[in-house]
C-alpha cells in the first residue's frame, strides 16, 4: 500500500480509522519512509525548483499515484516563494527606470507589497492514504497541469519584461549620449514609447501571476471538502499555532538573537544517526520548545547537511514544521492546512483591483494622456 506518513506541507484534520490494505508496511519500513519521503524536497535550491516542478509534473502525469500527488503541494509552495521573490526583484528593477511614469510605478510597487505582506502561503500536509481514499487523483492531476500551463505563460511574460527593460536601458543610454538638437525630440519620443512598452509588459506579467495564484487557490480548495468529512479530528488551530511558534523562534535565531545562556544547547552527535536526530527533534517539538528545536536543527544541519535538516536558515520553518506534521500524523489519514493571516480570496481581489487600475492608467498613457 501507499505510505501513510508522507505529505506535502499545512490547517489540521486527522482520522484514526485504518485501512487494513494500506497498513502492511513494517515499522522499520515506515520509519525509513518517513525519513526519506517528501523531506527530500526541503532543501531544493532556488535555481533548481522550477526544474524539480516540471520533473514532478511529468512523473505524476505518467505514473498517476497518490504517493507522487502529495508532493505537489510542497514543491509548488517552494516554487511560489521563489516566484514571489523573482517578481518583486524584477518589478523593482523596472520601477527604477520609470521616473516619468510615477503613478504606474507606484501601482506596481503596491502589487509587490501586497504579495509579500498579505498573500500568505499556507503549509499543507496530506497523507497518501487520505488522498487515495478521497478519489481526488484525477482532479489533482488536472489542476497540476493547469498550474504547469499558467507557469509557462508566466515565464514567457517575465522574459518579455526582461527584454523590454534591456531595450529601454539601451534607448535611455542612447538618448542621454545624443544631445544633438535635431534628434532630441525623436529620442524623447522613443524613450517615452519604450517606457510605456515596459509598463505594459510589467502589467501583463503581474496579470499572469494573478492567474497563476487563482489556479493555486483552486488547487488548495480541492482539499477543503476533506476537512469537513466525518470522523475528522479538527486541529487547525493547534497546527497553525505551532507554525507561528516555529517561525518566531527561527526568526530570532537567524537574526542572531540567541536565547539566554541557560537555554543554550550543547549536544554530541558523534554516536547518533540522522534518524535518531530526527526523533530527538520530534520529542522537542512535542514539548513545544521551539527555540531549542531551532538550535538543535542548526547543530544537526552542520553534521548532516540537506534532506530533512535543510541547507540554510531559510529552510528552518519548513524542516521543523514537516517533522512536527509527521509526528502527529503517524498511522492516520491526515490533512493539515495552516491558517493564513489574511483571506487569500480577498487578497486576490485586491491584487485584481490593482491590475485593473494599472490597465486603465496604461490605456490613458498609450492614448497620449501621460503616465
Amino acid at each position: 500500500g501507499e505510505g501513510e506518513g508522507e505529505g506535502a506541507m499545512g490547517d489540521h484534520q486527522a482520522s484514526g480509522d485504518e485501512d487494513p490494505g494500506e497498513s502492511s508496511n513494517s515499522h522499520l519500513d515506515y520509519q525509513l519512509e518517513k525519513s526519506t519521503s517528501a523531506s527530500k524536497f526541503l532543501d531544493i535550491a532556488s535555481d533548481e525548483v522550477e526544474d524539480v516542478w516540471h520533473e514532478h509534473v511529468a512523473n505524476l502525469s505518467y505514473n498517476r499515484t497518490s504517493q507522487l500527488a502529495v508532493e505537489s503541494y510542497f514543491i509548488f509552495d517552494k516554487l511560489l516563494k521563489m516566484i514571489r521573490l523573482q517578481c518583486g526583484n524584477l518589478t523593482r528593477q523596472a520601477c527604477n527606470y520609470l521616473g516619468d511614469h510615477q503613478a504606474m510605478a507606484a501601482n506596481f510597487l503596491v502589487t509587490v507589497e501586497l504579495l509579500f505582506s498579505e498573500f500568505d502561503l499556507p503549509k499543507v500536509y496530506v497523507s497518501t492514504k487520505l488522498l487515495s481514499r478521497a478519489n481526488l487523483l484525477d482532479q489533482h492531476i488536472f489542476l497540476v497541469l493547469e498550474l504547469k500551463d499558467t507557469l509557462g505563460v508566466y515565464q514567457s511574460r517575465r522574459k518579455k519584461v526582461m527584454d523590454c527593460l534591456t531595450r529601454f536601458k539601451q534607448t535611455l543610454r542612447k538618448h542621454l549620449e545624443d544631445s544633438s538638437p535635431t534628434t532630441t525630440n525623436t529620442s524623447e519620443r522613443e524613450v517615452h514609447n519604450y517606457a510605456l512598452k515596459l509598463c505594459r509588459a510589467v502589467q501583463r506579467y503581474h496579470f499572469q501571476l494573478l492567474v497563476m495564484l487563482g489556479s493555486y487557490i483552486r488547487f488548495l480548495d480541492l482539499l477543503k471538502p476533506l476537512m469537513e468529512g466525518s470522523g475528522m479530528l479538527e486541529m487547525s488551530g493547534e497546527v497553525s499555532e505551532v507554525k507561528e511558534g516555529i517561525e518566531e523562534a527561527a526568526t530570532l535565531y537567524n537574526r542572531g538573537l540567541s536565547p539566554p545562556a541557560g537555554d543554550q544547547v550543547n549536544i554530541d552527535l558523534s554516536h547518533m544517526g540522522p534518524l535518531d536526530a530526527t526523533h530527538m527533534l520530534e520529542e522537542v517539538l512535542a514539548l513545544k520548545n521551539y527555540q531549542k528545536a531551532v538550535q538543535l536543527l542548526h547543530i544537526m544541519r552542520r553534521q548532516w547537511r540537506g534532506g530533512a535538516f535543510g541547507t540554510a536558515g531559510e529552510d528552518d520553518v519548513d524542516c521543523l514544521f514537516f517533522i512536527y506534521a509527521r509526528l502527529i500524523s503517524e498511522g492516520q489519514s491526515v490533512l493539515y492546512m495552516t491558517s493564513t493571516r489574511h483571506n487569500l480570496a480577498l487578497v486576490q481581489s485586491k491584487l485584481m483591483a490593482q491590475n485593473v487600475s494599472l490597465h486603465s492608467l496604461l490605456e490613458e498613457a498609450e492614448q497620449g494622456g501621460g503616465g
